[in-house]
């Protein structure tokens, strides 16, 4: 959720808020090509989303530390943070983000204001929220197990850190979900370079 959430705000002034501010033109006549402006975008934003994203599981690392009152039944097992959970988190995330922050660059750059991309983006949040608490059922029930779930975007991820928090990693399926959030974030990111590459980037306001 919060690699979406975190970077919402940035991303409506990356691209609409440039072309509400009629400093888009500005920047699509520097001597950089227009791709190099939407990967540079869409790296920048990934670093926000990544960060955001990570402060998740820094706050849950927190929360074992300190364990507070009424924490010892969630926690009477322990939770599964060691080396090879920290590299497959990050493995996890890095994709996710990249697909987040195409995404969110993506509506942007559609969006003919910040206002109305902040529209955009409040309606697409659905699309992230769903299968994000989806994910907190989902081990209650045998569909943690099936295939299918590290082809959905997000609720691919938040499964495999459940099962990698809990000792139990797959490190095939996990790289199922890898491939799959990698594949969306270079679709999404093709799909904003074609768009800046159209002068409808510009009159589109």
């Amino acid at each position: 959720i919060w690699a979406y959430y975190g970077g919402m705000s940035s991303a409506s002034d990356l691209v609409a808020g440039e072309k509400e501010r009629s400093t888009l033109e500005t920047l699509l006549i520097s001597p950089v090509s227009r791709t190099q402006i939407v990967l540079g975008k869409i790296f920048a934003l990934g670093v926000i989303c990544f960060l955001s994203s990570l402060s998740s599981l820094v706050g849950l690392g927190l929360f074992v530390g300190v364990r507070p009152p009424g924490s010892e039944m969630m926690l009477n097992k322990g939770l599964g943070i060691n080396g090879s959970t920290v590299v497959l988190a990050i493995a996890l995330l890095i994709p996710l983000v990249l697909m987040m922050a195409s995404l969110l660059i993506l509506i942007s750059s559609y969006a003919k204001n910040a206002r109305e991309a902040q529209t955009y983006l409040s309606l697409g949040s659905f699309v992230v929220i769903m299968p994000a608490m989806f994910s907190q059922f989902i081990g209650l029930t045998e569909f943690g197990k099936a295939a299918w779930v590290d082809y959905v975007p997000v609720l691919n991820v938040a499964n495999h850190l459940r099962l990698a928090l809990l000792s139990k990693p797959d490190f095939a399926g996990a790289g199922v979900a890898i491939v799959v959030n990698l594949v969306l974030a270079l679709l999404a990111g093709w799909i904003a370079v074609r768009m800046f590459h159209k002068e409808t980037i510009i009159t589109r306001a």
